[in-house]
């Protein structure tokens, strides 16, 4: 797959993933604490949207074409249909949005996407992050919706095991435990 349509493929997850978090954010049926979560995911999501978009003009840029798989691409795929099925569903819970909400932010589309980065020369690379979210935030953020949302252990365990997966490259950061 050529760089600029694996981007595009990355860029339409990303939109579909948005769209997602909207859509449980506008919710009526969803506690206001769950509604306000999904809304800040969904804002997360624009703002990595906006920097794989920005990378588009600077395809040419690009060091070597990250070794992006397609098959963890296609994976990312169905977990985004299956979620998107379960919405339109009139009885969605909360604890199995909250489901959906760690498998997509575990599916390794977050890995894919600074993959995508790291094939550009360090300074553009920087830059790029640097109009993303803060991807601590992010995941602390669902940490928190997880602890206050559900009382599912395995969930919890799930979402610890996502932050620890995390921050496994960076040595500043530390591991959390139950």
């Amino acid at each position: 797959m050529s760089p600029r349509l694996l981007l595009h493929e990355l860029i339409a997850c990303e939109q579909r993933i948005r769209a997602w978090y909207r859509a449980l954010g506008a919710k009526t049926d969803l506690p206001a604490e769950a509604r306000f979560f999904w809304n800040c995911m969904a804002e997360d999501e624009r703002q990595h949207l906006a920097m794989l978009q920005q990378s588009d003009r600077l395809v040419d840029l690009m060091a070597s074409p990250p070794p992006l798989s397609e098959e963890v691409l296609a994976r990312v795929q169905t977990l985004l249909t299956s979620a998107e099925t379960a919405l339109r569903q009139e009885n969605l819970r909360v604890e199995e949005a909250l489901s959906y909400t760690v498998a997509i932010e575990t599916a390794a589309l977050n890995e894919l996407a600074e993959r995508w980065i790291e094939g550009f020369p360090d300074s553009v690379g920087w830059l790029l992050r640097q109009s993303g979210p803060e991807m601590e935030v992010h995941f602390r953020r669902l940490i928190d919706a997880v602890d206050t949302l559900s009382g599912d252990q395995g969930l919890h365990q799930q979402a610890l095991a996502l932050w620890n997966a995390s921050h496994a490259s960076l040595p500043e950061h530390g591991t959390v435990s139950t």
